[in-house]
């Protein structure tokens, strides 16, 4: 849910490894993970849909 409204339905495996909406891609980016290589894949990813989406952090 972002804003009370649903953004992506389906089933848990298919969100969690190919989101489709911006939101539900930054909130899996924010996960943290023991591995630093793939955090920053993760933070680089998040920063680029951020950028993409104009949204001030």
């Amino acid at each position: 849910m972002h804003h009370g409204h649903l953004v992506e339905v389906g089933d848990t495996l298919d969100i969690v490894t190919r989101p489709q909406h911006p939101y539900t891609q930054r909130l899996l980016s924010a996960v943290p993970v023991p591995d630093p290589d793939e955090q920053r894949k993760r933070r680089e990813l998040r920063d680029a849909i951020i950028e993409e989406q104009h949204i001030v952090s």
